[in-house]
């Protein structure tokens, strides 16, 4: 056994001293200060936050319940955190770095053999851009980050009854983030579980763990009238041939071997790793990282660069903080020279946008929301906040934007804004996309007379069959929640009872 593993079998809890985990997380925190921003896509959970506290409901909109984003447990987290610090952004950003600095405190602290794998994942997490553009941005990633380290930890260390209750409380709340995180984690849950015996206590601890998955998802039909986020209908049912998709999913990651070499170059040797005698065990987790590669393929990636791949590159420096290293001078040496070689190539300029619609968000949006320059260039510096402030005063009560973060968030919240990328409109997630869409903003056309009929209690579309379906969502979204009438159509809305009506 090396003396980096048998070090840690001699105290499972820490092989690193307490001076190394404590100054790894610091240095992290202060990369991600650093480089702290905000997308766009932020400030629609920031709108939703400001309603809750403001008393009118998680909902973006005023007059209609719409889950208009993807990660519950954040949304919650950050109403939380405003609820005591009333700025929004400023808790977006704290709440990040604190997230951020709390996930690499566990893998220095739980996870690394040594110190030295402290410093190899510190300086592939920093060399790492999609790790560090979404270890803040406002949007969920960190919280996801610290999670999955914890996850891992936990996987690793707690063995019996009392491990699997805590692996599967973990996990559901990692699913509270982003539900796709059932394809990372699935494998090695499964795995453990089985390994708990007997079988039929393994469920009851997997019932128990899994109670704040369930009553979320028990609020969201009862409150939303849908069991996913509005944000899942807009982004995956779009009428989209899956062989399209998959060949735009591949460009994605052609987007980011060109412009951050390191972050897939590290995955993968993460999946990897379980052809070492010494890492066998962890299949389960490289299983999870291979099947969430699949599902970032199969739904075409993102328009986000990288952002996709920051959680399985979490899940992989935990990986890497286990490994072996090189026994010669040279194999060390040579490693390095790889890892500074991939690293490298990834600072080279590129386009902000390239020819298929994928971005480099955090150049787009880092002027005016970064966070070092907020005395410099604050946000009402953006030309979308100066757009929602004049909004204010503008007597319309229906506007139609497709960028609808920093607008909507600025603007008065009794503004209705119609998006047609579908992110927060309840009708139009379920309508196919036009022609001619971007990843990620999936355009659809508004069915003639749903405009002006939107702020009305019957909807006016002029199309029998799609009326009768937005009658249908209006009941959902804006009828009464405590009756059995809705609570019926709900469970035959979510079982596809009424998708005959959009057939065509």
């Amino acid at each position: 056994m090396p003396a980096d593993a048998a070090a840690f079998e001699r105290h499972p809890g820490r092989a690193v001293p307490l001076r190394w985990v404590t100054a790894a997380a610091i240095a992290w925190a202060g990369v991600v200060t650093w480089t702290a921003w905000a997308s766009d896509d932020a400030f629609i959970t920031l709108r939703t936050v400001e309603n809750l506290l403001d008393g009118a409901g998680p909902r973006w909109n005023l007059i209609e319940r719409v889950q208009a984003y993807t990660h519950p447990l954040w949304m919650l987290v950050l109403a939380a955190g405003t609820a005591i610090g009333r700025d929004p952004y400023y808790t977006a950003m704290l709440l990040s770095i604190l997230a951020s600095a709390g996930a690499m405190a566990v893998v220095a602290g739980r996870l690394a053999l040594s110190a030295v794998h402290v410093a190899m994942v510190l300086t592939a997490a920093a060399a790492s851009q999609a790790f560090v553009d979404y270890s803040s941005s406002g949007l969920e990633n960190p919280l996801t980050h610290l999670l999955l380290a914890a996850y891992v930890a936990a996987w690793l260390h707690r063995d019996g009854r009392g491990g699997i209750r805590l692996l599967t409380l973990i996990g559901s709340l990692c699913l509270l983030t982003r539900l796709d995180l059932a394809l990372l984690i699935g494998p090695s849950l499964a795995v453990r579980a089985w390994q708990c015996r007997p079988i039929h206590r393994a469920a009851i601890d997997l019932a128990i763990g899994g109670l704040p998955l369930v009553a979320w998802e028990a609020f969201s039909l009862v409150y939303y009238g849908l069991m996913l986020p509005n944000t899942a209908y807009a982004k995956l049912a779009t009428g989209i041939p899956a062989g399209v998709l998959l060949s735009q999913g591949l460009r994605y990651f052609e987007n980011s071997i060109a412009v951050d070499p390191l972050t897939l170059a590290t995955i993968g040797l993460a999946m990897l790793a379980p052809w070492q005698r010494s890492l066998r065990g962890l299949w389960p987790l490289s299983l999870g990282l291979l099947l969430s590669l699949v599902y970032v393929a199969k739904v075409g990636g993102d328009f986000m660069s990288g952002r996709f791949f920051s959680a399985p590159f979490m899940v992989a420096l935990c990986i890497a903080a286990r490994m072996p290293l090189p026994r010669s001078r040279v194999s060390a040496a040579g490693l390095a020279l790889v890892a500074a070689v991939l690293a490298a190539a990834g600072f080279r300029p590129q386009e902000v946008v390239d020819g298929n619609g994928i971005s480099d968000e955090r150049r787009i949006y880092s002027r005016g929301t970064r966070l070092v320059t907020q005395r410099e260039l604050p946000l009402q510096s953006r030309s979308e906040v100066r757009r929602g402030l004049d909004w204010r005063d503008d007597p319309e009560r229906v506007a139609i934007w497709g960028f609808v973060g920093m607008v909507g968030y600025y603007t008065r919240p009794d503004l209705h804004i119609i998006d047609p990328n579908a992110l927060t409109d309840p009708l139009l997630s379920h309508l196919p996309a036009e022609p001619g869409w971007r990843i990620g903003h999936f355009t659809r056309q508004l069915p003639p007379g749903y405009a002006e009929s939107v702020l009305q209690p019957a909807s006016g579309i002029t199309d029998p069959r799609i009326a009768e379906y937005d009658n249908v969502i209006r009941t959902l979204t804006r009828g009464p929640i405590w009756t059995l009438d809705r609570l019926r159509i709900a469970l035959r809305f979510n079982a596809g009872g009424y998708d005959h009506l959009l057939e065509r």
